[in-house]
């Protein structure tokens, strides 16, 4: 996560920016239900009004899937774990990489067999679900949601800004019926994937508390 910002409409030409971590975004764990505290930010520095609409902006994804690779030696079954920038700008491992950067390791067990990498990663087909959409159409990528969050800078007291995700079966794909393929298994080539519907966030809930 790298980034919040409030608007007071849909089409806010202005929307207030909460923070903006630039090139040195917070991983969050969005398997474990662990909290992960992305910024601290002076309310008295923040815009006074009510607010319908959140853009959060996203670096990078990482996930690891279980998944089925066929080639012409053998049909393993394994897992991925993969890595893809979102936005550009984004530090990953020591590099600045652009959008659509990708890396994409199988493995069995703790063995990698094989790493693909390139600087065009597939896009999910459905980017709109469950009320949140994501927003691949500039430099940067946020995820959409509606809200409501009323600002008043001259509260005295802390507040805590909670963004809740669901991830529930947040990874989905399109079985393909091809030879060897298997309904709900993602089946796989060294470079080819069944379509991926969706990846990441499945909605989000942010609320204000004292």
């Amino acid at each position: 996560m790298k980034s919040l910002y409030l608007l007071r409409t849909p089409d806010d030409a202005n929307p207030v920016k909460v923070f903006d971590l630039g090139t040195s975004p917070k991983e969050a764990d969005l398997v474990t239900g662990a909290t992960t505290e992305l910024a601290a930010v002076p309310i008295s520095t923040l815009t006074a009004g009510v607010y319908t609409r959140a853009k959060v902006g996203v670096a990078y994804v990482k996930h690891s899937v279980n998944g089925r690779l066929h080639s012409d030696v053998a049909t393993v079954d394994g897992h991925y774990d993969n890595v893809q920038v979102l936005s550009d700008g984004t530090v990953l491992d020591g590099a600045t990489r652009k959008k659509g950067f990708f890396r994409y390791s199988f493995a069995v067990g703790t063995t990698t067999y094989g790493t693909l990498e390139g600087d065009d990663a597939p896009t999910p087909v459905a980017t709109s679900a469950g009320g949140i959409t994501m927003d691949m159409s500039g430099p940067e990528t946020f995820y959409v949601f509606n809200v409501g969050v009323a600002l008043d800078p001259k509260i005295d007291h802390d507040q805590t800004a909670l963004v809740e995700v669901n991830v529930d079966d947040s990874f989905r794909w399109q079985d393909e019926n091809k030879p060897g393929y298997s309904k709900d298994v993602f089946d796989t080539t060294p470079t080819l994937f069944e379509p991926v519907m969706a990846f990441g966030a499945n909605s989000f809930v942010l609320t204000l508390s004292e």
